[in-house]
Formats: structure tokens, C-alpha cells, sequence
């Protein structure tokens, strides 16, 4: 049985699938439940009128998932070694996609990618899914099972339950960025819409592990140098004060906090010019001299 419940966590229903429900996945119009003991897909209308289709898919089926669009589901099937794709309109299997042991998959946001994990290679497959074809295979930790990606489509989240662990990985370069020590036998991950945390259900160690993403440093400019002190006065027949230092350059803007520390502050600005030199007493011989200019202000810090 597939058991409904509403967002207060009461039971609204309970429906009848068949033997063995793993996995399951929902878009706005269907349920879609992984029957692991009959080897099928049990797709169900949500509206009326109320419908129910069983699709046999490969041998010891575990997961599904759907595309954005939700025209699309994609099973994991452990013995068969392969993937089901089901088109959801005819209710029918679209292709067969073959990788070695799949666990957990998730489409990324914009459709354009699956990824598999594959628990007995310790790998991850990512398969363009206009060709399905492997396009990658990207080794993470031992026993990998569950899989999910931020809502921007850059980041994979795999927990490896053989290895009490989470693999963070780029989309982009297709590479492990880091390796994240998590509870006893991860076997479940998911990511919040908003994308900044990541929950992990650790089934030995009776804990959910909350993960914050990184969040890059970030750095501000030395301020400006002050100006220079004005000229001394002059003196009944002597030159003029020679014109005041400039002032030191701001203080470099300290790192946000993020994984590194903040980049150093920019150097601080020139000094400001001296200050003009004062006008020659009465009754001197000469006028003083112009004051000199001031000295360049310190380096930011």
C-alpha cells in the first residue's frame, strides 16, 4: 500500500499497489510507486476520473523519477541492470537504458540529464537523456544509494552508505568537490526548494544530518588616502613649513565568512598634496617657499 497523507501529517488514505512499494514519486496529476515484488510501475490518477495502470519494468525495481515537465519516469532497476524509461502518456516503457546495479536517480531542473548511482561500482552515472547514452561515470564513495541536485542544477548531493559519508559533486566538470562525514548508513538525501540546506537520513544511526551549502567569501577596497596637512606659516625672512603627510590608506573590508578566508584589502590611495607654503613676512627680504609635498599614504590593511 502507498499511504496519503495531508501537510499536518494526518493520514487521508491508504491505496493498494501491489507487492513490495520502494520507491515513489507524484507530478500534479499522477502517483507514481515502484511495486518491487511485481516488477512493475504502478501509475495512478490523482483526478477523475480515478485510473490505475500497472507497466512491467526490469527485474527488482527500486526508485523513480520524473522530469520537470513530468511527461517522463525513469525507474532503477537493481537485477536487470538498467533504467526504464516510461513515457507518461501511453503508460508504456519508451527505452531501456542499460548501467550496472542503480540505486537512486534525479533528473536535473532542466530536463536535460539523469543521474544513477550504481552501489556496487561506487560509481555515479550521468546520461544525456535526448540520447541516453553515458556521457559520464564519476567514481564517489562506497556503497552509494540515494542522489538529489540543488535547484540551480550545479550540485550533486550522493550519500554513500558503505562509507558513512556524502559525495558533493560539479555538474559542471562532472568531479567530486568534497567528501562530507555524515551519520552511520546515509541512505537518503534531499534538498530544500530554497537550495541552502541539505538533509541526510542516516538509517543506522537513527539521525538526519543537516548539511549548509558553501557560500563563496567576499572582499571590499582600502579606502582612500587622507589629504595632506596644510603649510607652516612663514617666517619674517625663512621659507615657507614644508606641507603635513598624507594620510594612511584605509583599511582593506574583511572576508564574509565562507569556506576560505576573505581575500587581503586593496591598497590604500596616494596622499594628499602638501600644503602651500605660507606668505613671506613683512618687511623680508624674499618670500617663502612653497611647502613640500605630502608623503604617500601607508598600504591598506
Amino acid at each position: 500500500n502507498v499511504a496519503e497523507l495531508d501537510t499536518n501529517g494526518n493520514l487521508v488514505t491508504t491505496i493498494p499497489v501491489g507487492n513490495n512499494p520502494l520507491g515513489v514519486a507524484v507530478n500534479n496529476t499522477d502517483l507514481f510507486a515502484v511495486v518491487a515484488g511485481d516488477a512493475k510501475l504502478a501509475q495512478l490518477q490523482l483526478t477523475s476520473p480515478f485510473g490505475a495502470a500497472l507497466i512491467p519494468v526490469g527485474t527488482q525495481p527500486q526508485y523513480v523519477a520524473l522530469n520537470p515537465t513530468g511527461t517522463r519516469a525513469y525507474v532503477s532497476n537493481l537485477l536487470s541492470d538498467s533504467v526504464s524509461e516510461i513515457d507518461n502518456a501511453t503508460k508504456t516503457v519508451a527505452a531501456t537504458i542499460p548501467v550496472s546495479s542503480p540505486g537512486g536517480l534525479v533528473v536535473s531542473p532542466d530536463g536535460s540529464r539523469l543521474y544513477v548511482t550504481n552501489g556496487l561500482t561506487n560509481t555515479v552515472s550521468v546520461i544525456d537523456t535526448a540520447t541516453r547514452a553515458v556521457t559520464a561515470t564519476i567514481a564517489v564513495g562506497d556503497g552509494p544509494n540515494a542522489v538529489a541536485v540543488n535547484p540551480a542544477g550545479t550540485t550533486l548531493f550522493v550519500t554513500n552508505d558503505g562509507g558513512d559519508s556524502v559525495s558533493v559533486i560539479d555538474t559542471a566538470t562532472n568531479t567530486v568537490t568534497d567528501t562530507l562525514t555524515v551519520g552511520d548508513s546515509p541512505i537518503w538525501v534531499a534538498v530544500n526548494p530554497a537550495g541552502n540546506r541539505i538533509y541526510v537520513a542516516n538509517f543506522d544511526g537513527d539521525t538526519v544530518s543537516v548539511i549548509e551549502p558553501i557560500i563563496a567569501s567576499s572582499v571590499g577596497n582600502g579606502g582612500a588616502g587622507g589629504a595632506g596637512g596644510a603649510g607652516g606659516n612663514a617666517g619674517l625672512i625663512g621659507d615657507g613649513g614644508y606641507g603635513g603627510n598624507g594620510g594612511n590608506g584605509g583599511a582593506g573590508a574583511t572576508g564574509a565568512d565562507g569556506a576560505t578566508a576573505g581575500a587581503d584589502g586593496a591598497d590604500g590611495g596616494d596622499g594628499g598634496n602638501g600644503g602651500t607654503g605660507g606668505t613671506g613676512g613683512t618687511g623680508g627680504t624674499q618670500s617663502g617657499n612653497g611647502g613640500v609635498g605630502g608623503n604617500s599614504g601607508a598600504a591598506g590593511t
